[in-house]
C-alpha cells in the first residue's frame, strides 16, 4: 500500500502510540482489500454494536493516547439518556456502567456523541449523498459497482 510521508510517520509512531496503532489497523484493512492508497476524508461515522468489543477497542486507543483527526459521529447504543428519566427502558447497573465507560472513551477520542444513525442530521455541513439504512448503503454500493464495471458486452443499453 502506498503511503504518503505523513501516513508513514503515523505508522512509525512519530505521532504517538495511539496514532501508530490506528494507522496499523487502517493499513491492514486496506491491504485486505488490495487498496493502493488511502483517500482523505472529511466525515466519519462509528457504528457502535453495543458489545464489549467497542469498549475494549476505544479504551485501548485512549490508553495509547489516540485522538481522532476527523471527529466521528456515533450510532445509538450507548446513550444513557435512553435508559434514564421518565421514558426509561429497563437496564441493570452493570449495563449503565458499561455505557458510561463507552461514552467516556469515545468522548476522550474526540467523537461527536450524536447517537444517531443519520449523522447528516446531527452535524452541520452539506452532504452530497446521505444514506442511513444498511440496506440502502448496500444497494447504493451495488449500483456504484455496476456503473464502474459495466461494459457494452455485459449490459444492453436499449
Amino acid at each position: 500500500m502506498i503511503l504518503n510521508d505523513e501516513q508513514k510517520a503515523m505508522l512509525e509512531g512519530k505521532y504517538g502510540e495511539g496514532a501508530a496503532y490506528a494507522m496499523k489497523i487502517q493499513v491492514g484493512i486496506g491491504e485486505c482489500f488490495d487498496a493502493q492508497r488511502m483517500v482523505p476524508i472529511k466525515r466519519a461515522h462509528v457504528a457502535l454494536s453495543n458489545q464489549d468489543g467497542d469498549l475494549w477497542f476505544a479504551e485501548k486507543l485512549v490508553k495509547a493516547g489516540a485522538r481522532c483527526r476527523v471527529a466521528p459521529t456515533l450510532n445509538p447504543g450507548f446513550c444513557t439518556g435512553h435508559f434514564t428519566g421518565a421514558c426509561a427502558h429497563p437496564a441493570d447497573a452493570e449495563d449503565i456502567a458499561h455505557m458510561i465507560r463507552t461514552d467516556n472513551a469515545y468522548r476522550a477520542l474526540g467523537a461527536v456523541l450524536s447517537y444517531n444513525c443519520t449523522p447528516y442530521i446531527a452535524t452541520k455541513g452539506s452532504f452530497r449523498r446521505a444514506f442511513f439504512h444498511s440496506e440502502t448503503i448496500y444497494k447504493r454500493r451495488k449500483v456504484c459497482y455496476i456503473r464502474k464495471h459495466r461494459s457494452k458486452e455485459n449490459f444492453s443499453y436499449e
